[in-house]
């Protein structure tokens, strides 16, 4: 037996374009529409390049909610009425757009809404047979959400590999027992890097020789895959097909194949919800019983009501539709519309999205220091010629010129955050929830990393780089383009990085003529100066103590901030932007590092 599971993350109001970048519209057309529909973006100077993550609403599908909202009551779709319909009507039209499923392809599927990939991916992780017999391979490079399924597969016994593309692409050759079962995850495209594998991986696995029943399930995450694409189930043998996935964060929904249903079982040791449970006792000896918990074999019923606990978020899912149907109207390209598939829109944006991210590719690649050395070092996914091309996401860091003694220089995520938000760019920065991506990229150990964490360093903070060496980058930059991105948004972004990073001919002449001058400067007449305090900060943010000499060092005064107070729970460096009250602290502090006196001083109130 062969089942896959395919989780999906779809954030976008995203579609696709036939043969230009514009949905087949004149750039003033389409300026026109963005202009209309995203005022907060195009009618303002900001530049936003996270749409992976954060992908802003066109206004006509938040107007179209709010006129829902107050012309229509929906009641609590446990009740049965129209609400409970509408619910139901928006499975089917999921599965339709996103996987291209008519009705009768539907007949073998059902969709449970949740609340994001997460946790569809949860409750895959959490329903699924672990044993001591069972295995759960997954791509070394996949989202955190991923790797998290391997704390339930651990729990259960089961062993687990984290694996480079290639290796698990490689056939298998274990023996086990005739009722394992093998889980393979891996994403269809990296969160991070933007590489894509698609449904390939799933279907290599389906060839692999079955012995005695031992049962390969694949799990595809398609969360950053299906943000600008549509995953199309229609193409695929139902056999070979996923079995589970996932939607966005807010509102999201796992896919589920019938056939492979079976495989999910509610447990008696975990949380049950409203909905969920067919009858329950009321007092000792507890018991409950699960919806479907009669039906047998692959017969499961609704699969649905056995695992949406609890009311579902009926109104996110109304307001799904109405963000569907303004997508479809905005971007399915000006055709003969009535002959489109339903996903047309969705693929228009595939298109547009990959123009963009191509052109932006091709110009990072061509910033050049003035000696030759690219700015920028784009990164795609591990064994990147086993993809199957790259999607609208590019990770990448930046480097410095090299040197007559030393190679190039990484520049820091968080000083290339900063003025991205004085330029009012935004964009994302870090470890990006993949830490199998970011270990690869700078060259990190598990050892290193358990080092940086007993450090205190922790994912989000300021920290740029650490390691070994000490320079080894401990975030990385991403840019993402999603239904409302414009070329213009390519040119911006690409004359902000030769404006605050690229080091020119120009700009080395320019320093050498600094250089010059100030050479000239030096040589010129004496200038009385006269100095009328010297001040030292023993700490960092605390009171300064005056001082009549000090000696001087090639790092500055000795002593001067050179200590810190740091928060032993988080480890972190404390400073007056978070508390004001240290400047009250006046720490004296001796040629022997001797620190004489600091006030007993509360900094919380």
């Amino acid at each position: 037996m062969r089942r896959f599971i395919s989780s999906w993350f779809s954030p976008s109001s995203s579609s696709q374009s036939p043969n230009d970048n514009h949905y087949g519209l004149s750039s003033t057309s389409f300026a026109d529409l963005l202009a209309a529909e995203y005022p907060a973006i195009h009618l303002s100077e900001l530049l936003h390049l996270d749409h992976a993550a954060s992908p802003p609403p066109p206004i006509s599908a938040v107007t179209a909610f709010a006129t829902k909202l107050s012309s229509s009551i929906y009641s609590n779709p446990h009740s049965h009425g129209p609400t409970h319909q509408e619910i139901d009507g928006m499975r089917s039209r999921v599965m339709h757009i996103l996987f291209g499923l008519n009705q009768r392809d539907q007949e073998g599927w059902d969709l449970i809404w949740t609340s994001g990939t997460t946790a569809s991916l949860k409750l895959v992780a959490e329903s699924f047979p672990w044993s001591p017999r069972s295995r759960y391979r997954y791509l070394k490079e996949s989202h955190t959400s991923v790797v998290g399924v391997r704390g339930c597969a651990l729990a259960g016994g089961a062993e687990v590999e984290s694996l480079t593309l290639d290796a698990f692409l490689s056939p298998i050759s274990v023996e086990y027992d005739c009722d394992s079962h093998i889980l393979h995850a891996y994403p269809a495209q990296c969160n991070v890097t933007g590489s894509r594998l698609g449904l390939n991986p799933a279907l290599s696995i389906a060839r692999i020789p079955n012995k005695g029943d031992v049962k390969h399930v694949v799990l595809v995450d398609a969360a950053a895959y299906l943000s600008t694409s549509p995953l199309d189930l229609s193409i695929v043998p139902y056999k070979d097909a996923p079995d589970f996935v996932g939607h966005p964060t807010g509102l999201g929904f796992l896919l589920v194949k019938r056939s492979s249903a079976h495989l999910l079982t509610l447990r008696q040791d975990t949380y049950f919800g409203g909905g969920a449970i067919e009858a329950i006792s009321v007092s000792s000896p507890y018991w409950i019983h699960p919806r479907g918990s009669k039906d047998t074999g692959t017969s499961v019923g609704l699969v649905h009501e056995r695992f949406e606990h609890g009311t579902v978020p009926y109104l996110s899912i109304i307001a799904l539709g109405c963000a569907i149907d303004s997508h479809q109207r905005l971007f399915t390209p000006p055709l003969n519309s009535t002959l489109l598939a339903p996903s047309s829109s969705l693929r228009a944006v595939s298109h547009h999205t990959h123009y963009l991210a191509d052109l932006a590719r091709a110009s990072m690649a061509s910033l050049k220091h003035w000696d030759n050395t690219p700015l920028v070092r784009i990164h795609k996914g591990e064994g990147s010629e086993l993809w199957e091309d790259d999607g609208p996401t590019i990770a990448f860091t930046l480097n410095t010129p090299s040197s007559s003694s030393s190679r190039p220089r990484h520049i820091g995520h968080i000083h290339l955050l900063n003025l991205a938000t004085l330029a009012n760019i935004q964009l994302r920065a870090g470890g990006l929830c993949n830490t199998g991506v970011l270990a690869r990229v700078s060259g990190l150990s598990d050892r290193e990393l358990f080092k940086l964490w007993e450090d205190g360093r922790v994912c989000g903070d300021s920290v740029e780089f650490g390691g070994d060496t000490h320079d080894k980058p401990l975030g990385l930059a991403r840019i993402s383009f999603g239904a409302c991105s414009r070329v213009q948004d390519v040119y911006k972004f690409i004359d902000f990085l030769q404006r605050y990073f690229l080091v020119s001919k120009e700009v080395l002449d320019l320093a050498i003529e600094h250089s010059s001058i100030s050479g000239r400067v030096r040589e010129m007449d004496p200038i009385d100066v006269h100095l009328e305090s010297l001040v030292r900060y023993p700490i960092k943010s605390c009171a300064g103590e005056s001082l009549t000499s000090a000696r001087l060092t090639s790092h500055g005064l000795l002593h001067d901030r050179e200590f810190a107070i740091v928060n032993s729970a988080t480890g972190k460096i404390l400073s007056q932007k978070q508390f004001p009250r240290m400047v009250l602290m006046q720490p004296s502090i001796s040629d022997d590092m001797l620190i004489e006196y600091i006030p007993n001083l509360v900094l919380f109130d």
